[in-house]
């Protein structure tokens, strides 16, 4: 059966232009809800817990800011006299007609109070995990640029190919060594009674993981949740250590599962495809 030039070309370059397609996409997508004067933003602090974790996509969308206000909804907001935005719960109103904010897992109110002026959206669609992603947009849109143009410049197919693989991988690596997002812990509060240490920490990453003393009490977190590590008879002269935790992540089986498929089917997919374009290439040198 002939090919035609177009499907030809189809069959050579579709990687390239699905790529190409995707970034154009993902910022026309982006650049459009923003004019339309909607919101993301992405959690970098682990104060509202399993509501909205760190990492969290914060959807806001166009308009959410004239809804009216009540207490314990969940409010972005400038933070008055500064650039820092913030997302928390709406504590209490005060008689002066403001209201005080608070973070879920925070012992205080927050040490401001804010009005509809400082209100950015009300009740926003809130994505776990998925604020990563956004987060390293910029990164993954560059090199896919870089990616697109180098593999114009390189005439072999199955070298194409393993760009593809290889290049994708690093652009995934790189941001995961930098944010470590995967597995994480905060300390939210610590204390010394009674020759006991007590140190509450919350799972801040995406995997649930185990949390460890030196003197090997430990306790398993599951993302957005809080738990307290417990070290009975702690030396008083070493507080230090208390703050000595190990984390390791917890793998069940459908993780490991989907991590295998994540790091497998790409080379599974080049050697699948490498067999047939030597097949083919062979093929083409018979018939000349």
């Amino acid at each position: 059966m002939k090919i035609s030039e177009a499907s030809k070309f189809l069959i050579d370059w579709w990687h390239t232009l699905l790529l190409f397609i995707l970034v154009l996409f993902t910022f026309l997508a982006w650049a459009t809800y923003s004019l339309l004067g909607g919101h993301l933003f992405m959690v970098t602090t682990p104060s509202m817990g399993e509501i909205a974790p760190r990492g969290a996509l914060i959807i806001v969308p166009p308009n959410s800011a004239n809804q009216s206000l009540r207490v314990g909804e969940v409010v972005v907001f400038h933070v008055p006299n500064s650039n820092q935005i913030f997302v928390h719960t709406l504590y209490q109103r005060l008689s002066n007609g403001k209201y005080e904010t608070k973070g879920v897992l925070e012992a205080k109110p927050d040490p401001w109070a804010i009005d509809k002026a400082n209100i950015i959206g009300v009740s926003p669609t809130i994505i776990q995990s998925i604020g990563w992603l956004y987060q390293t947009y910029l990164w993954f849109a560059v090199g896919s640029i870089i990616l697109i143009i180098i593999s114009i410049a390189v005439p072999k197919l199955h070298h194409r190919h393993l760009l593809y693989l290889v290049v994708p991988l690093f652009l995934l690596t790189v941001p995961a060594l930098i944010y470590k997002p995967f597995i994480s812990g905060y300390i939210l509060n610590s204390a010394y009674v009674n020759h006991t240490a007590y140190v509450e920490i919350t799972n801040d990453g995406i995997l649930e993981a185990s949390y460890s003393l030196p003197n090997g009490h430990s306790v398993v977190i599951d993302p957005g949740h809080v738990d307290t590590l417990i070290y009975h008879n702690f030396p008083q002269g070493q507080l230090s250590k208390m703050y000595d935790i190990k984390i390791s992540v917890v793998l069940h089986w459908y993780v490991i599962i989907i991590l295998s498929l994540i790091c497998g089917l790409p080379l599974v997919s080049y050697l699948i495809f490498v067999k047939k374009w030597r097949k083919r290439h062979n093929a083409a040198i018979t018939i000349s």
